[in-house]
């Protein structure tokens, strides 16, 4: 296969699996249009990139994202994953900086911006989240972004959380972006480090590719930072880039060598069967003939699509989830139905599985409501 970046032929292919198209609990009308499709992604070896070999049409991506709802960190879902985000931000933008989110969803990040005094923040978004911040008076726009959106104006910096893995090119976004940029502008980007094994992720990203990627694109890497996500160590990449001919800030010397991105490559599969494996202990142990399962993003939706089928079988499994948005739909693939979490109480549910990234909100949540499994295994 053929690197979309580099143009190398010298790649392999590191991650196989078969997931649902729809990444997320959905209603039973879109339950039924779900397909299940491979998944496979590929290293390449001259410039340190992942990326997805099975994409899904552009027209099926673009209309998922008109109507993509992701967790709202608004309903308290999610908001620790920020704190890193906003630190980083307010670290390296000032409160007078013309900054623009590209993805910024229902406006939670520009929110908090505004509470800190930062109160010229553009967010832009094609999904209808971008409505509920449209309608609590934020400046978001329900757009796809493009260098013609802005005409000939600048800006003093661009923020992109979770967002840059979604593009069909985007490397190309990126060119956008520095042709928007005013001298001394800067990038942020936030992005799964090589993590996110789902359809809708086109691209899987490490500090070795991201500071290439800058310097050939004409910037130079001023900042890189990692958070650790429950118990996934340096889960998330953080990036600040500047132009290369910006005298305010010294070139960032990363430790990552191509080597280093492709050993982890090697190593992705073999993780995920480790997860796997846990996941069928786990169960097995318990005797009780039920398996209470929280979470209905992403991570659940491939993990309940690839545990052992006899499992599924033999045991009744019962997804709860926090996000009000989530509740009485279901899992794709599988057809779970997804439950409010306060019938764990109720069933007196002995152990738990949680697959999402929101672990410590969720222990939060488990103690306030007096919820307490014996047994808890976290697979994020």
């Amino acid at each position: 296969m053929i690197c979309p970046y580099c143009g190398s032929g010298d790649t392999f292919e590191y991650y196989h699996t078969i997931i649902p198209t729809v990444d997320r609990a959905c209603d039973r009308e879109k339950l039924s249009e779900v397909k299940l499709m491979p998944l496979v992604v590929e290293f390449c070896k001259k410039c340190g990139l992942g990326f997805n070999t099975t994409p899904l049409s552009m027209e099926y991506l673009e209309e998922s994202y008109k109507n993509y709802v992701y967790i709202s960190p608004a309903d308290g879902i999610g908001q620790t994953k920020f704190d890193g985000t906003l630190r980083k931000i307010s670290a390296f933008f000032s409160k007078d900086d013309e900054l623009i989110e590209i993805g910024c969803s229902d406006g939670f990040l520009i929110e908090k911006l505004n509470s800190l005094g930062y109160n010229r923040v553009l967010g832009i978004d094609p999904s209808p989240q971008a409505e509920i911040a449209i309608k609590k008076g934020l400046n978001v726009r329900r757009v796809f972004f493009t260098d013609k959106y802005l005409g000939e104006r600048k800006v003093d910096g661009f923020l992109l959380v979770h967002t840059f893995e979604h593009f069909e090119n985007p490397f190309r976004i990126l060119k956008d972006m520095i042709s928007c940029l005013k001298e001394d502008g800067k990038i942020f980007i936030e992005v799964p480090n090589f993590e996110g094994y789902h359809h809708e992720h086109l691209f899987f990203y490490n500090a070795y590719f991201m500071d290439r990627m800058f310097h050939e694109a004409g910037l130079k890497l001023i900042d890189i930072s990692y958070e650790t996500v429950a118990f996934k160590k340096d889960f998330y990449l953080r990036c600040v880039a500047v132009r290369a001919e910006n005298p305010d800030y010294p070139e960032f010397r990363i430790s990552e060598r191509l080597k280093d991105a492709e050993s982890i490559a090697h190593s992705i599969a073999e993780r995920y069967k480790d997860l796997y494996e846990r996941i069928t202990t786990f169960t097995q142990a318990d005797k009780s003939g039920n398996v209470y399962w929280w979470g209905a993003g992403s991570a659940s939706v491939v993990f309940l699509n690839n545990i052992d089928k006899s499992i599924l079988d033999n045991k009744k499994f019962i997804v709860v989830d926090g996000d009000k948005e989530k509740l009485g739909k279901f899992i794709p693939g599988v057809g779970l139905e997804v439950y409010p979490y306060s019938i764990l109480k109720d069933l007196k549910a002995e152990s738990l599985i949680v697959a999402s990234s929101h672990f410590t909100e969720i222990q939060k949540t488990l103690r306030e409501n007096d919820i307490c499994p014996e047994k808890v295994l976290n697979i994020f």
